[in-house]
């Protein structure tokens, strides 16, 4: 396009001389590039989610007064399936169980030796 575009303008201005050299051209607006989608971060997450929180609280609170519920009770129970000071947006982080091992090898002495037994037990058919 920009190609036929340049062609045109040494056709008319240059060679056949039909429009002026100083007349404008006409711009075409074409898309170079996709513009980058913006990704929400963590923040405007934990917003979203505290948001969230504050709107089922309220609706919580409310119910439980017009049903004359008990106050203390209600203040006793989660209102999320995970606790935010382990949830990353919702969900709790997996692991594998070997890496507690570095931690529990400075904690605990390794045995080498078997604990002594006072009797074998044979298990079979």
């Amino acid at each position: 396009m920009g190609q036929l575009h340049f062609d045109d303008f040494v056709r008319e201005r240059l060679v056949e001389r039909t429009k002026p050299l100083e007349d404008d051209i006409h711009r075409h607006k074409l898309k170079i590039f996709g513009k980058p989608q913006k990704v929400p971060g963590k923040g405007a997450n934990q917003v979203k989610s505290l948001k969230n929180d504050v709107n089922l609280f309220s609706r919580l609170y409310i119910g439980c007064q017009n049903r004359d519920g008990n106050l203390k009770e209600f203040f006793q129970h989660e209102n999320r399936a995970s606790p935010p000071a382990l949830s990353d947006g919702g969900s709790i982080p997996q692991g594998a169980k070997s890496d507690l091992l570095v931690c529990l090898e400075d904690v605990s002495q390794p045995r080498s030796e078997a604990p002594a037994t006072s009797c074998i037990v044979l298990d079979g058919q």
